[in-house]
């Protein structure tokens, strides 16, 4: 007898997977999508959004041109207009707790388009009872520094932490 999955089972199962592993890292990511032939993009941040939020855009001299906080919980989704901004280089970033996405996009004459995307991933600490929980998402896999230390003694220190592919 032959099995087959339906393509709504595996899609189900792949949108589970993903949301799964997203709340295991519940960074804040940032989408720029620009419409074509448009000084116009569409800005929109990852949801659930899981932590407060904050936007800036920056010009080329690091200028602020726009500035919002967005709550905890909430959905964000807006069309930006860069129509009346100069030609150049423009930084969009969005900073969470746990991440910190930064895009340059170049507004052209007719067109804008998103140049880079960097991302800076902040340590996660929980506490549950009393076991420290340390989360560091390193997509790059560089080398780690790990010490807890007060004012007085160091209590643990791993200097790097390595990784090893598996």
């Amino acid at each position: 007898m032959k099995t087959t999955k339906s393509p709504f089972r595996i899609i189900a199962a792949s949108l589970a997977a993903m949301f799964l592993s997203a709340c295991l890292y519940a960074g804040v990511h940032l989408y720029v999508v620009p419409f074509e032939t448009s000084k116009k993009a569409l800005v929109e941040l990852s949801f659930p959004i899981l932590s407060e939020v904050a936007i800036y855009v920056y010009d080329n001299d690091d200028n602020l041109v726009r500035h919002e906080n967005i709550e905890k919980g909430s959905v964000y989704k807006r069309i930006y207009d860069f129509s009346e901004l100069e030609r150049g280089y423009y930084t969009i970033i969005s900073d969470s707790k746990d991440l910190k996405v930064t895009k340059i996009i170049q507004v052209n004459t007719q067109s804008i388009e998103v140049v880079s995307t960097e991302y800076f991933y902040r340590p996660v600490f929980t506490m549950q009872g009393d076991i420290l929980h340390i989360e560091y998402k390193n997509p790059d896999q560089s080398d780690v520094k790990i010490s807890i230390e007060d004012s007085e003694d160091i209590y643990y220190m791993e200097n790097p932490v390595s990784y090893t592919h598996l």
